[in-house]
């Protein structure tokens, strides 16, 4: 899907009060991201904090977009959240601003 207007149910001032919450509060975390065929996976430091907000983002997401499907994985030291059902390059997610990089204090694993 192209347009987040096709796939979610919420209002077009909720939809875009929404995707400034990602902008300001999700998108700042990601760690890298990958184009796939039919979506993206995002990943990000595995911390208590990114996993509950990662699960309240999931938990949102498929109450409006119900076309979508989620997947979280944590493995060591980072969670993967994968987003299938929509264009990559469409997605709010992929395209704001540069990955942050991994710090130069953690592991660059």
């Amino acid at each position: 899907m192209d347009d987040a207007r096709e796939i979610c149910s919420l209002s077009d001032d909720a939809l875009e009060a929404r995707k400034q919450q990602l902008r300001d509060e999700l998108v700042p975390h990601v760690r890298s991201r990958a184009a796939l065929t039919d979506g993206m996976r995002l990943t990000f430091d595995a911390t208590p904090e990114r996993r509950r907000q990662l699960d309240d983002f999931v938990a949102f997401e498929r109450g409006c977009c119900a076309g979508l499907r989620f997947a979280l994985r944590e493995q060591g030291g980072v969670i993967q959240l994968e987003i299938r059902g929509l264009d990559p390059q469409s997605s709010v997610l992929m395209r704001s601003g540069p990955p942050k990089s991994p710090s130069s204090t953690g592991c660059g694993c």
